[in-house]
């Protein structure tokens, strides 16, 4: 992505500083790898790059940090949640405690409002790229893909946008998406 035209408040040094190319694989597993902490660091990183593109929309650093503070409170509700159960881990109970119960919401809480902000930044980023895509007289990107992958298909198209490679037809998402559906298909299978 190039800046389609210099926006008079920037400074000519943040010009160059427009979304980089990078490695899906690469991002999926740090993602994994930090229970999905580090989409918020890359959202703060793109919310600086999107900014010079030339766009009328813009991309919240201040929604990323919050996104990270859910996540992070999110991750920590499900560790104290064992830490909630009964002494006696021999003996059945059907009564749910206080603790129980209240860490269970908040679990439930957190995951919605973090899946909510997830989504919220994906598709703030993807109108941003659309713009800027439109300003080049290009297609917009998948909506659908953009909800399902999140920052996995925004940088997808990062990529190809950078390689002049969006006239292409979408491939990877679509070969991903079968995979996995026949995994979880196979999975069934062999389950029941």
């Amino acid at each position: 992505l190039k800046p389609l035209s210099v926006p008079a408040h920037l400074p000519s040094v943040d010009v160059e500083k427009v979304p980089q190319k990078g490695n899906v694989f690469v991002l999926g597993i740090i993602s994994i790898l930090t229970l999905w902490i580090y989409p918020a660091f890359w959202y703060m990183r793109k919310s600086e790059e999107y900014t010079n593109l030339g766009t009328d929309k813009h991309l919240s650093r201040g929604l990323a940090t919050f996104y990270l503070a859910v996540e992070v409170l999110f991750i920590l509700s499900i560790l104290i949640l064992p830490f909630t159960i009964s002494n006696d881990p021999g003996r059945f109970n059907q009564n749910v405690t206080t603790a129980q119960m209240v860490t269970l919401i908040l679990v439930i809480i957190f995951f919605l409002v973090a899946m909510t902000l997830l989504i919220t930044l994906a598709l703030k980023s993807r109108a941003i790229i659309n713009e800027a895509l439109r300003n080049k007289g290009e297609r917009n990107i998948s909506l659908f893909f953009t909800i399902i992958y999140g920052v996995l298909y925004l940088q997808y198209e990062i990529n190809r946008i950078i390689e002049d490679k969006e006239k292409n037809p979408v491939v990877a998402p679509w070969v991903v998406l079968i995979v996995l559906l026949a995994l979880v298909g196979l999975g069934i299978l062999l389950w029941g």
